[in-house]
């Protein structure tokens, strides 16, 4: 991506920026450039910034709520959670979808429509209306999918519903990137998922341990 430095803080911000992320000054001053912009070589050693007398009030809030990355979810962070939680993920993944339509303006709870999730034939509208919701969101960036299908899908079997749940949230993560272009997927698994994929993991152990150990006792 195409950077140069704000010519108040000295901070490096995408070219095509005219406010400052860090100092909300004008940054129309482009002399500036860094060597990645391809135009101009820039040495980072000579470059010295106007100190500025008076430090926005804001800086610190901003810099604080400028996000990195984008809410969207890879497919093999699914793919591989799905498996190694034998697809007890499934129910994560519709609280957080559940909570993508709330943050997007539907009157739902997440919390409350999750619970539904476990509770028999209440779950099935529960699902169709998750779905419904997320496809008239996703449907604003002219994306779509099929909510029929993906409900029938979902509801029948382990590999059927992985397939609805990547067709959906490919669904959402095209949302998140044409809401937010400047935003990147984060690729690596959060600290909880690798907490999850740990206990999981040891779990599987003590069971393959302790088959190990019942056969060992028989022969």
């Amino acid at each position: 991506m195409k950077t140069k430095f704000c010519p108040n803080c000295g901070n490096e911000i995408p070219l095509n920026e005219d406010i400052c992320r860090y100092c909300l000054k004008d940054t129309a001053d482009t002399s500036f450039l860094s060597t990645n912009s391809g135009q101009y070589q820039y040495s980072l050693k000579t470059f010295k910034p106007e100190k500025s007398s008076k430090i926005n009030p804001q800086v610190k809030e901003t810099r604080k709520n400028i996000k990195k990355y984008s809410e969207g979810i890879p497919i093999r962070r699914i793919l591989l959670l799905m498996i190694v939680t034998c697809g007890l993920y499934v129910i994560y993944w519709f609280y957080r979808s559940s909570k993508f339509t709330k943050e997007n303006g539907k009157n739902v709870n997440p919390i409350l429509r999750t619970v539904l999730f476990f509770i028999p034939i209440v779950n099935l509208v529960a699902i169709y209306l998750l779905f419904y919701d997320i496809k008239n969101i996703v449907k604003t960036k002219d994306i779509s999918f099929n909510v029929p299908i993906n409900f029938v899908l979902f509801i029948f079997g382990y590999l059927l519903s992985l397939w609805s749940i990547i067709n959906i949230q490919e669904a959402m993560n095209e949302y998140y990137r044409l809401n937010n272009p400047n935003l990147i997927e984060k690729r690596n698994f959060t600290t909880s998922e690798k907490v999850v994929m740990v206990i999981f993991i040891l779990i599987y152990a003590i069971i393959i341990l302790s088959i190990l150990c019942l056969i060992f006792m028989f022969i």
